[in-house]
């Protein structure tokens, strides 16, 4: 048997995995109580494809030598590698006992209780890791990205911010904190953290844009405008930097630049060109260029009709144009209304064309329908108060003048408290 298994490993020295599996095996055969035979045996079914043999020998020879840690990696590897999170668990249990090896086997052990719907034990293994004090703050970060790729912010921003208070000179960690604080609309921490994202690493488009879009959420027009212009001569030619550029100058009332940095990106053919051409059509109305808004809303209708934002706005405009544009406006909607048939905004804006063409009854009905989706849309409440009336349907027509009235009233209430109440103690800082 010794002659085949070291027949075996010259074999596979030379990469001749059949003979090498031909090898072993003639080994096993000889003397089956050898464990080191089963491992290479593993190794060489692993190398080749065949994941059911290779955990048959991994199996086989741990029940003879548990003790061996890197076969019993290897076969959590093989595990994990063909989606048997579940089996995984109990082998990294003791590989954790592994001094050596605890720290793989708790991150491993962390993605197969995330990946098994174990979320609570996932978060007690990271916070164990933290107190043992074992790993790095690179090792921290990088597990930290595993849990936020299992949506498991809670725990990942535990270990970043720890990660962080040993070693706060990290960018990558800085970023990812960053995006967790945005997710969980924590702005101005957000931000904080973003913008030391882009000083330790001012080559980076990918935290520079993400620092740009917390600003932009901010309403911080002028500090995003400046920034963006700082950073301007490294990722000018990037798509989305042109976005944030056109978005920044929109916000400080720069419509023409907002709208020429607009079609100068349209012209590279860009991703999501529909919402491009949707921020132009705002653009263009700003600067009182209503043909060329017409023109931008039927672009972004044409490529993406499924999004039921564009016709809100394309209505309205077509509306103010005059009852001859009012045909048109309705087979838009109406194609809108079968892409999303409970979405009231639509009905209430194919319910507008309908009273502007004095189809007062399908108006009517349309509204109606809105208010009983979604009965807080004063504008639909409205509306159905003047079709009643109009319709000589007296008493529905002061019901709902009476709901118009509370609902406005509901709505001062609502202003009063905001403005009684505290300020919050970041979203609003400069």
């Amino acid at each position: 048997p010794a002659l085949w298994f070291h027949l075996g490993l010259s074999c596979s020295e030379l990469n001749d995995d059949d003979q090498a599996i031909a090898a072993f095996e003639r080994a096993r055969a000889l003397a089956p109580r050898r464990p080191d035979t089963y491992f290479d045996l593993g190794l060489l079914y692993s190398r080749t494809g065949d994941l059911g043999k290779a955990k048959e020998a991994y199996r086989a020879g741990l029940a003879l030598d548990p003790a061996d840690s890197s076969a019993l990696q290897n076969y959590i590897w093989l595990l994990i590698k063909a989606g048997q999170y579940e089996d995984a668990i109990a082998p990294l249990l003791r590989l954790k006992k592994d001094a050596k090896l605890t720290l793989p086997a708790r991150a491993g052990l962390i993605e197969c209780y995330l990946k098994t719907a174990q979320p609570s034990k996932a978060d007690t293994e990271s916070d164990e890791l933290i107190r043992s004090g074992i790993a790095s703050p690179a090792d921290q970060t990088k597990l930290a990205a595993t849990l936020i790729e299992h949506d498991a912010p809670q725990s990942a921003e535990k270990l970043l911010k720890n990660s962080l208070t040993l070693d706060p000179n990290q960018a990558n960690a800085q970023s990812a904190l960053g995006t967790i604080y945005l997710a969980q609309r924590k702005l101005y921490e957000a931000s904080l953290a973003l913008e030391r994202a882009v000083q330790l690493d001012p080559d980076s488009s990918e935290y520079a844009l993400a620092f740009a879009r917390v600003l932009l959420i901010r309403k911080q027009q002028h500090a995003l405008l400046a920034f963006l212009k700082s950073v301007e001569p490294k990722f000018g030619k990037l798509p989305d930097f042109k976005y944030a550029l056109a978005r920044a100058y929109f916000g400080v009332t720069q419509y023409q630049d907002a709208a020429n940095v607009l079609e100068n990106l349209l012209l590279s053919n860009p991703r999501r060109q529909d919402w491009i051409y949707f921020v132009l059509c705002n653009t263009y109305l700003d600067l009182g260029k209503y043909v060329q808004a017409e023109q931008a809303y039927r672009k972004a209708i044409d490529i993406n009709p499924k999004n039921p934002a564009y016709y809100e706005p394309f209505a309205t405009l077509m509306r103010k144009q005059g009852p001859d544009k009012l045909d048109e406006v309705i087979v838009q909607l109406k194609r809108a209304h079968q892409y999303n048939p409970d979405d009231p905004q639509i009905s209430l804006q194919l319910a507008l064309c309908y009273e502007s063409k004095e189809q007062l009854p399908d108006a009517a009905a349309l509204l109606e329908r809105v208010v009983q989706q979604a009965p807080d849309i004063s504008l639909a409440h409205v509306a159905l108060t003047r079709i009643y009336f109009r319709l000589g349907k007296k008493t529905e027509g002061e019901r709902e003048k009476a709901t118009v009235q509370a609902l406005q009233e509901k709505l001062d209430q609502q202003k009063v408290r905001s403005n009684s109440a505290p300020q919050s103690t970041m979203d609003d800082q400069p």
